[in-house]
């Protein structure tokens, strides 16, 4: 189950001001989850955050998409390379 907090609360975690925090949620910096009217921001997000970081949170989620991807592609061509591998020794045989 997802955990989320509030502006305050990540504003407290992150140690910056609650401002700041709206800023960053309303430029998509910060990813937002809306809550009986008012604004909370995932745990998870909070975990990985990277108080240096310029990259939005759809930067980031891109990024973590396209590294998945190169590594299903790595490991569909190391499937492909053990097929043609067996295959060479059936016919060798």
């Amino acid at each position: 189950m997802t955990q989320y907090y509030t502006i305050k609360e990540t504003a407290e975690i992150l140690k910056t001001t609650e401002n700041t925090i709206r800023v960053k949620v309303r430029n998509g910096v910060i990813p937002k989850h809306p809550w009986d009217g008012d604004i909370r921001i995932p745990k998870e997000f909070i975990d990985r955050w990277d108080v240096s970081t310029k990259e939005s949170f759809v930067e980031q989620r891109y990024k973590a998409l396209l590294d998945q991807a190169e590594r299903d592609n790595q490991e569909l061509k190391n499937k492909i390379r053990k097929i043609m591998q067996i295959s060479l020794e059936v016919e060798i045989k």
